[in-house]
This record gives structure tokens, C-alpha cells and sequence, in this order.
């Protein structure tokens, strides 16, 4: 009786934590705030660029091209809310910590020398492509652009707040590739998961100064780097992703804007991405105990699914063949020359099943058409009266759609199913010797098939059978 309590009362708490989380306020607003973006010249961080200043903040953004910064300042003009509001562009090279020390000192000289309320950390660029192709250069190369151009500014901040005891914000953008990873992704993926060791890793140390860290995961986002990365990428990488619904970068910003002013550690953009959250949250805090349950129950049926299926699609890039056997109901060997006769029979029995199964909702149908149509209670007026003859004129309909549809495929689904078990690749068979044997009081006699179509040398018919009696046959 005491533990059902505990758990009851265990249930009911979390349950009620979920919902205080759903409806709790934001707690964080940009308003009057100073927030530094890196690569903030055009895709995800131009668009929280504009974000911000449309919602009052100071803006600051850091990137190489200083024409492209010219075009994203522009931009910014335009949402200016007050003439007050400051927004300032800075050309520098951030991926090592030297130069992202400096272009973070110009950024404060700007403000008074006064640290940014929360730094945006949205540089980085993928170069996709097959590991087995890569070098040691371009590996280094894919972590400098994954990792150490946010993690070079991450370690001027955390420095600079810690020593002004300034309680800032530290926002890393990582991926969905933060979560897991897929074939191509050998010099991104690995930088993406370190800023995720990294994020958790500041989480916990940065408590100290009272500094808030967050780490965003979006999917795809339809920008110009996706642009550049698609022209490097495999092709069984983009076949993998033609399913994938990417987001524009304004979307994509305020999910993150968002999750900041709620607080939230890990932040998703997307159902997939809150699904990957959940599933490998480990001992990261939980952004709603109910909702996050709900994410890692679907995890934890769709996950599998979602990877069997794209480990499916790797293999049948490597042979399709090979695919094609693997989803086969003998996914350890080919497939057998010969059926056996239980499971040719079983093939028969399943067909007549079905066949008796539509035989009978037709017949169902139809009598409750005719009974209804001869009813004499049916009444002459009324609401009643239209509603029995709606359901009466849906009967007949119905009847007459499946009739339509059921004797075609009656008759071809037989017709194919016998001539399939039998292992006849065409519709020629031919039965000769038939001779009545009276002392068992069955056929015998013998087969052969002849196939319309030429079959290739190395191609293999699913069924093929020698010769055999006819009897054989028609058990």
C-alpha cells in the first residue's frame, strides 16, 4: 500500500512539474541587451541578428566578409527599433583564440568595455564527404570549423565574465549531428558532439560566476552554407536527407531565441530534434519533465525504426542486390531455388481467404441494401426517412465498389497466385501425359513451364522447379 502511494504521489509531482514548465514566463528578454553573434553575415546568425534588434537589443556581429557584413548591417537598419540602439559589424577570423579574444575586446571597447549580455556563437561551416577520402588536413580543417570557431570566442568570454563577475549568457550552436550521425558527416559530426561535451562541461563550472550556457541542436536549415555543403556531399547522403524538412533561418532563430528565455540547456527546433534530445539526454536537465517523456517514448519506438531504415538505404547504395535480399524473409542467404510445398500451399489458403473475406462484405452489403430498401417501417417523413436513405444509397455504393473493384482482382490475384507457386515466370504452362491410374485414383503425369521473357545468364527466377508430376501439382 505504501509503495502504490509513493509511486502515485511520484507520478502526480512530475506530472504537475510538466505542466508548471508548460505555462512558465520567459525569463530572460533581449530588450536593452548587448548580444555579440558570430557569423552573424548570413544564414542562422543573420536571421537572430535581426531577430534581436527587431525585439530592442544592442547587436553586435562578427564574421570574415566584410562585404557580406555590410549587406547584414543594412539589414539590421531596417528593423531598427530606437535611434538608441547600437549595431556594429566586425571583420575578423575567429577560429583560433588569439584573433577571437581581439575581435571580443573590440566589441566591448564599443560598449564602455563592458562584457556582451549574451554571446551567440553561430560560426562554423560542414564540408561533407567519405572518410575513407579524407586527410589528416582536411580532418583538422572540419574541427577548426566545427568546433574551435566557437570554442576559441567561448574561452574569451567565459575569461572576461568570470574575471568582471558578469553574469552573461554563453549560446553554442551545435546540430542535430550533436546527437547522432550518418555517413558523410566524418569531419563535422565529431566537432558537434565536443561542443556538446564542452556546453555540459561549462554548464556545471560556469555556476561558479552564476553564467548562463545553452546549446542549440537545429536539423537542416535552408541557408547558404547548406548550399555549399550539398555540392561536397555523397549521394547516399542526400538520399538519406531527401526526406528530411528543413526550416528557413528565421524559423530557425526564434527556436532558439526561445529556448534562451526559457531557459532551457539543450534547445530543438523541431519534433525530430526534441525526439534525439530526450532519447539521449543522459544527465542533462530535463526542459519539461511531461512533454520530454512523451519525446523519449516516441524515441525509444522511432529511433530504431528511423536507423534500421537508413542503414537499409547505406547497404543498398553498396549493392542493391544485396538490399533487396536483406528485406527478404531470408535476409541470412538468396533466396531458395525452389519453394517449399507447405509454404506454396499456404500461399493458395491465403488467397482463398481473402477471396472469401471480400466474397462475404459483399454479400453483407448487399443484404442490407435490399433489407433496407423493402423495410416498411421506413417511416414517410422526417429527419429519420433521410437519414435511412443516405445510409441506403452509401450501402448501394459501396456494393457496387467493391463488386467493381473485387472481381477484377479476384480473378487476377488467383490466376497470378497459381501460376506463381507453381514457379511458371509467364503464363504458358503446358501439361502432358495425363493418364488415369486406377489403382490410386489420382492424375500422374508431368510439367514444363516456358517463360515469354529471355532470362539473362545470372539471373535466377524465384521459383524454378524440374519436372514434376501432376499430381505434385495440384496437392
Amino acid at each position: 500500500m505504501l509503495v502504490a502511494f509513493v509511486l502515485i504521489f511520484l507520478a502526480s509531482a512530475v506530472f504537475l512539474l510538466g505542466l508548471l514548465s508548460m505555462f512558465s514566463s520567459n525569463t530572460w528578454a533581449p530588450k536593452g541587451k548587448h548580444c555579440y553573434i558570430t557569423g552573424g553575415s548570413s544564414g542562422l546568425g543573420l536571421a537572430l541578428a535581426i531577430l534581436l534588434t527587431r525585439n530592442g537589443a544592442d547587436v553586435s556581429i562578427v564574421a570574415r566578409d566584410e562585404e557580406k557584413l555590410r549587406k547584414a548591417l543594412d539589414e539590421l537598419e531596417k528593423v531598427r527599433q530606437s535611434p538608441g540602439q547600437k549595431l556594429n559589424s566586425y571583420s575578423y577570423s575567429i577560429n583560433e583564440a588569439g584573433p577571437a579574444a581581439e575581435a571580443l575586446e573590440a566589441v566591448c571597447a564599443a560598449h564602455d568595455g563592458r562584457c556582451p549580455d549574451a554571446i551567440f556563437l553561430c560560426a562554423g561551416t560542414s564540408t561533407p564527404g567519405f572518410f575513407v577520402e579524407e586527410s589528416e588536413a582536411s580532418l583538422r580543417k572540419g574541427m577548426e570549423m566545427a568546433y574551435w570557431v566557437q570554442a576559441s570566442t567561448a574561452l574569451a568570454a567565459a575569461k572576461r565574465m568570470a574575471r568582471d563577475r558578469f553574469a552573461g549568457k554563453i549560446v553554442f550552436t551545435s546540430s542535430v549531428l550533436g546527437y547522432m550521425s550518418i555517413v558523410g558527416y566524418a569531419s563535422y559530426s565529431p566537432g558537434k558532439h565536443a561542443l556538446r561535451g564542452l556546453a555540459e562541461t561549462l554548464r556545471s563550472e560556469l555556476l561558479l560566476y552564476n553564467i548562463g550556457v545553452h546549446i542549440f541542436f537545429p536539423g537542416t536549415i535552408y541557408s547558404p552554407g547548406y548550399v555549399e555543403e550539398n555540392k561536397t556531399k555523397p549521394k547516399i547522403t542526400l538520399k538519406i536527407e531527401e526526406s528530411d524538412e528543413g526550416m528557413q533561418p528565421d524559423l530557425v532563430a526564434e527556436a532558439l531565441l526561445r529556448g534562451v528565455q526559457k531557459g532551457n540547456f539543450h534547445i530543438s527546433a523541431d519534433l525530430l530534434g526534441n525526439i534525439f534530445r530526450s532519447s539521449t539526454r543522459g544527465a542533462t536537465p530535463h526542459n519539461n519533465v511531461f512533454m520530454d517523456g512523451i519525446y523519449s517514448l516516441f524515441g525509444w519506438i522511432g529511433l530504431a525504426l528511423w536507423r534500421r531504415g537508413v542503414d537499409t538505404s547505406i547497404v543498398g547504395h553498396r549493392d542493391p542486390q544485396g538490399t533487396h535480399n536483406y528485406q527478404a524473409p531470408w535476409p541470412n542467404g538468396p533466396p531458395p531455388d525452389e519453394l517449399p510445398l507447405a509454404t506454396r500451399l499456404t500461399i493458395i489458403q491465403l488467397g482463398h481467404v481473402c477471396a472469401l473475406l471480400g466474397l462475404l462484405n459483399v454479400w453483407l452489403l448487399s443484404t442490407a441494401r435490399v433489407h433496407l430498401s423493402f423495410q416498411p417501417a421506413l417511416p414517410r417523413k422526417g429527419p429519420l426517412r433521410l437519414v435511412l436513405i443516405l445510409i441506403l444509397v452509401k450501402l448501394t455504393s459501396s456494393a457496387k465498389i467493391v463488386g467493381a473493384l473485387l472481381t477484377p482482382l479476384l480473378i487476377g490475384d488467383v490466376a497470378h497466385l497459381y501460376f506463381y507457386v507453381v514457379g511458371s515466370r509467364g503464363p504458358a504452362l503446358e501439361l502432358s501425359g495425363l493418364e488415369s491410374n486406377a489403382n490410386n485414383n489420382h492424375f500422374s503425369g508431368s510439367y514444363t513451364t516456358r517463360s515469354p521473357h529471355h532470362v539473362a545468364p545470372g539471373d535466377r527466377p524465384l521459383c524454378r522447379q524440374p519436372r514434376q508430376s501432376v499430381a505434385q501439382v495440384i496437392i
